[in-house]
């Protein structure tokens, strides 16, 4: 009997020791990337206790869309010419294989209260982040001035775009999952509030248009629910009046006209767009510009150019144009679709449209109701940055498709409000 004790104490503290690896991983990752592979070798050496043989009735095809997508790179090897950038892109990407490995091993000792760490460690460590940046911005404001407040300089952890991905998926969890800051309301506003106010300074046109996308989701939702016709105007009203007046903050609102601007100045002749903007610097153009190389490439090559040569091909593009700045900076297609186009043709942009449409068209087949949400910020972000070309991209989404939302436990880890 006593034996039975110490053993189902050391398995509490088993459980304990995974939920805080959990919790500690999206904290490291926000804040001190530096740190990433030691918090996922505790994550690992934590998890090994809960090995057990996996039911496949209960796993998700998820883990193995990932999986298939890291192998998609191995393949993509055999037709590299640059083996060096190619071995280093699947280090980059080890994730893919290591993350899904780790779900499929463990899910079945995956309770509701190690994945509710895990959220909390994404709530906790975004939180912690703007923190931190507000305190670095106000100390630069008392040296340098303004410029401490720019997107290039406030989110001091990693690219704004990320950050504010980060940011947004941490605050639909505080505001739709129920177990999240649990009844008080005056900490899930002051949270919204925090966040709103970092998106903004970090300027990420691409994390306004999923913000504005999720409204837009979560106010049709409303109107289903609802049947009075003034809080049906009044909800439809206040996102209008969101928009207008997210438009009329300088930062945002200038952004989004110069990029209808340059939309329509490459629209009407793109020859001439390419041959006129080969010297400017400003994100909006540089970026139009990338997409124009890149699709070319992917009309070149159409079965790709594997894994390690996309660089390569498109600083020949560059070179062609003129653009040398662009080699310069070793610019990517700032576009995961471009970047998985150029690699492996037109399947590898097919496999990846499903790998990343599968849990928004399946959603109501898992337990946690924020997957669709998860899955279209991710979607939103690969269309303007080649977001799982860096560690970061890779690690976020294989945390939030493996251990937040692929379990499809009978106990219910997270529900819509």
């Amino acid at each position: 009997m006593v034996v039975n004790k110490a053993f189902l104490g050391s398995k509490f503290k088993f459980e304990e020791l995974f939920g805080l690896s959990i919790f500690i991983l999206p904290v490291v990752l926000i804040n001190a990337t530096k740190l990433i592979v030691p918090s996922i070798i505790f994550l690992f050496i934590s998890a090994i206790p809960h090995v057990k043989k996996p039911k496949l009735s209960e796993i998700s095809i998820l883990p193995f869309l990932i999986i298939g997508f890291y192998f998609l790179h191995v393949v993509g090897m055999f037709f590299t010419e640059n083996v060096s950038y190619g071995a280093k892109d699947l280090e980059t990407k080890f994730s893919f294989l290591l993350f899904p490995l780790l779900f499929i091993f463990t899910h079945r000792s995956i309770t509701s209260k190690v994945v509710y760490m895990g959220k909390m460690g994404l709530v906790i460590g975004s939180f912690l982040a703007i923190f931190l940046s507000y305190i670095m911005a106000v100390n630069c404001l008392l040296r340098h001035g303004e410029l401490c407040f720019t997107s290039v300089n406030f989110g001091f952890q990693m690219h704004s775009t990320y950050l504010s991905l980060i940011y947004i998926m941490a605050l639909l969890l505080v505001l739709t999952d129920s177990k999240v800051f649990s009844g008080k309301l005056w900490m899930k506003t002051c949270y919204s509030i925090v966040v709103f106010s970092a998106i903004i300074l970090l300027g990420s046109l691409s994390s306004v248009i999923c913000v504005f996308i999720l409204s837009c989701l979560f106010l049709v939702k409303f109107l289903r629910k609802i049947q009075n016709v003034r809080l049906r105007f009044l909800a439809v009203l206040l996102l209008l009046t969101s928009v207008f007046g997210t438009l009329q903050i300088d930062r945002i609102g200038k952004e989004v006209d110069y990029t209808r601007y340059v939309l329509k100045d490459f629209l009407k002749n793109p020859d001439e767009f390419i041959f006129k903007h080969h010297e400017d610097r400003k994100s909006s153009m540089v970026r139009m510009a990338l997409y124009n190389f890149s699709f070319d490439v992917m009309k070149e090559h159409p079965m790709g150019v594997g894994t390690g040569d996309v660089k390569d091909v498109l600083n020949k593009k560059y070179t062609e144009y003129g653009y040398d700045y662009f080699v310069k900076e070793k610019l990517n297609p700032h576009s995961q679709f471009f970047q998985t186009g150029i690699a492996f043709g037109i399947f590898g942009v097919v496999y990846l449209l499903f790998l990343l449409f599968y849990p928004i068209l399946y959603h109501k087949r898992f337990e946690d109701a924020n997957l669709f949400y998860f899955a279209i910020i991710i979607f939103i972000t690969c269309l303007f940055e080649s977001f799982l070309e860096r560690q970061v991209g890779v690690i976020i989404t294989c945390f939030i498709f493996t251990f937040f939302i692929s379990i499809k436990s009978k106990e219910p880890i997270g529900t819509l409000n």
